[in-house]
């Protein structure tokens, strides 16, 4: 945990780094299913995603998104083109992926284009949203409760 201080500046990253939470709990983070769409949501628990999970013999998974690298706003084509490399990542690794998208609570921001990983490692799962800049992902498991874990 960060300890506040306010010459180190760590005051600020808390408060952003609490701003940033706030932010991905207030989010859906819907999956287009094969018997069709399933929302997430950070701190809840999932049936729906667990018997996913289980028809694919996997105990886990993340949802992550290349959209808006940092919180830094792209035009929708750069976004597209960077979703597109996430998806061709994921494919190479062989995962089974789901689409979806973000839809933030505020309505602030445009919905972001997201995959669920089915089956990929936390370890593996951090790497990607780190190589595709982004501050957080959303990691599910089996009868767990879905967790917001920072990238950085």
């Amino acid at each position: 945990m960060r300890t506040l201080n306010r010459r180190n500046g760590l005051e600020s990253q808390g408060m952003l780094d609490a701003k940033l939470r706030e932010a991905y709990q207030n989010t859906e983070f819907v999956v287009d299913g094969p018997g069709g769409q399933i929302t997430l949501r950070v701190g809840e628990t999932n049936q729906e995603i667990d018997t996913l999970l289980k028809s694919h013999g996997a105990s886990k998974c993340a949802y992550i998104t290349a959209w808006n690298p940092h919180s830094v706003r792209l035009e929708v084509g750069k976004n597209s083109r960077r979703q597109a490399e996430l998806v061709e990542k994921v494919r190479h690794l062989g995962h089974p992926f789901l689409v979806g998208r973000g839809i933030a609570a505020n309505k602030e921001w445009a919905p972001e284009e997201s995959v669920l990983v089915i089956g990929i490692d936390r370890s593996l799962a951090l790497e990607l949203g780190r190589t595709f800049g982004q501050n957080a992902i959303v990691f599910i498991e089996v009868n767990r409760t879905a967790e917001l874990l920072f990238c950085s």
